[in-house]
């Protein structure tokens, strides 16, 4: 900061000094351009100063300090049955179903909604049998035959 200090006075000299327009002229382009970083030097320092006092963030951009305990958990049905009308919470407000059939939970009732049979949606597995087989068929060798 000392050397804008130093253009500063040189240039507030300049214009003091100046005898010509044209030295009025180049002493104050000098001033302007003097102002013009010290502006940018306080502002950036008043940048960092904000950056340096701000909370810490995680890569979501969450604050750290204050995630979200109780997401949204999307349930589907007891027995993996399509949910068709509205579902009593444990707090007891009413949970309508989504076109899927699903309901949407929150996470802190989870708990509770599995101990009455329902499942998370995103963890509902089925069988596929033998129509869908799990693993694709062997495929026959070319050197084979």
């Amino acid at each position: 900061m000392i050397p804008l200090q130093h253009r500063a006075r040189a240039a507030m000299a300049a214009i003091d000094d100046a005898k010509t327009p044209f030295q009025k002229h180049a002493a104050r382009q000098e001033g302007l351009s003097v102002k013009a970083d010290l502006e940018k030097q306080i502002s950036d320092d008043k940048a960092v100063a904000a950056f340096k006092a701000a909370k810490p963030q995680s890569m979501a951009g969450v604050y750290k300090d204050d995630t979200v305990r109780d997401h949204p958990v999307f349930m589907t049905g007891p027995a993996e049955t399509r949910i068709t009308g509205p579902v009593k919470l444990p707090n007891g407000s009413l949970a309508a179903p989504n076109p899927q059939g699903q309901i949407v939970v929150p996470a802190s009732m989870v708990p509770a909604m599995m101990a009455r049979g329902y499942f998370r949606a995103n963890s509902v597995i089925t069988a596929l049998g033998e129509k869908y087989p799990m693993s694709d068929p062997p495929i026959p060798n070319g050197d084979a035959a």
